[in-house]
């Protein structure tokens, strides 16, 4: 048994005691603070447990005893991306030198695409692209193009992250939401549904999957498949489609709680706000304060008609499954005129953006465990 208070925090911490491996690293750091080992790791605990205000704090202030440690920045620059905070997760890159680094423009260009800063996230990718062949870079820069709208270029880069590794998930989710743009539906279910197959937690591919099959008129079949999935994880976009579905459908408290939920999580989501506005003016109920019915630029309103099929009916067994009000729809990356996108309804729109915080695991994009540091100096 050692003696040694940091090896006993980092055995409790790789053998998976992580209840542990936290009090000890705050033992340590609550004796010696300036141990930038024990900072870091109780950070990775910190946000690999959902608590990213802590991680922050831990972070900064290992930042300030370490201003120049890149895989400081980038971890801190990973709990911002989780907060939302894309500028600060921005600034904190702009500190370093990417230079010819293929990951670390990757990492910058995705940052850019959440903030919706296109054009650099398309120089950025493009610069990561030439120095790389891996499928993850070229389906990031698939996803660039299509946000600014450059459709023949993005079919082009799917097409080349599908042939560098035709397992990759978000690759064929990406192609979905490309031939969903051009107007080939069936194609598009058809690469949501290949996604889902290679990984069945891909919440992404089952939002889309949703809203296509909502879009077709098959909304019993888009409610089997995201009740279960919301069920599983409540994510902002699940929970926005899955709200705008049940409302189609009439079941309208069922859809009030999916809605609120996903404002909880994602309260600047246009779509759920916009559509628990038209749920709450069915139902006759006064609107939230933060409730609108508003039609931004962005998004295109879904004229009440009836659907294709003979319609359903609601819980109450009455009346036609489309509601009698507009529903917004904005589920996947919609786009100003201008080709600047809104915020998506949930990260990345397309891809999964596991990198930003796939638990305790290593920073995007590589797939192995990001494994808590040792002793760096004696």
């Amino acid at each position: 048994m050692t003696s040694d208070p940091f090896s006993a925090a980092l055995g409790h911490h790789q053998a998976g005691r992580l209840d542990a491996a936290a009090a000890a690293y705050e033992a340590i750091i609550a004796a010696l603070p300036g141990h930038t080992d024990a900072l870091y790791n109780l950070a990775l605990l910190r946000a690999a447990a959902g608590d990213n205000a802590a991680a922050e704090g831990l972070l900064r202030r290992l930042l300030a005893l370490l201003p120049d440690d890149g895989a400081t920045r980038q971890a801190l620059a990973r709990v911002l991306t989780v907060a939302g905070d894309y500028g600060g997760a921005i600034e904190l890159f702009a500190a370093l030198d990417v230079g010819d680094d293929a990951e670390l423009l990757h990492q910058l260009g995705s940052l850019c695409r959440l903030a919706g800063r296109g054009a650099e996230a398309v120089g950025y990718l493009r610069r990561a692209a030439a120095l790389t062949a891996e499928a993850e870079v070229a389906d990031s820069l698939a996803l660039a193009l299509f946000d600014t709208g450059a459709l023949a270029e993005a079919e082009a880069a799917v097409a080349r992250a599908l042939e560098s590794d035709p397992g990759l998930a978000s690759a064929h989710n990406t192609r979905g939401l490309l031939t969903a743009r051009a107007g080939r539906p069936e194609e598009a279910l058809a690469s949501y549904r290949s996604a889902l197959e290679l990984d069945a937690d891909f919440l992404d591919a089952s939002a889309n999957l949703g809203e296509a099959l909502r879009r077709a008129g098959r909304r019993q079949e888009a409610l089997a498949l995201l009740e279960p999935a919301a069920a599983r994880q409540a994510h902002a976009g699940l929970l926005t489609v899955l709200g705008t579905v049940q409302h189609e459908l009439r079941h309208n408290g069922a859809a009030i709680a999916s809605l609120e939920a996903a404002l909880e999580r994602q309260p600047g989501n246009l779509a759920a706000r916009a559509n628990l506005a038209a749920t709450l003016q069915d139902e006759g109920r006064p609107r939230r304060p933060n409730c609108t019915s508003i039609t931004a630029s962005c998004c295109r309103p879904r004229a009440a008609t009836a659907p294709p099929s003979p319609p359903s009916t609601g819980r109450s067994g009455a009346g036609p499954s489309t509601p009698a009000c507009t529903v917004i729809s904005c589920i996947r990356c919609c786009r100003r005129p201008t080709g600047r996108t809104w915020p998506a309804p949930w990260p990345g729109c397309g891809r999964s953006a596991s990198w930003l915080w796939p638990g305790p695991g290593r920073y995007p994009p590589h797939p192995s465990p990001w494994s808590p540091w040792g002793r760096r100096w004696s």
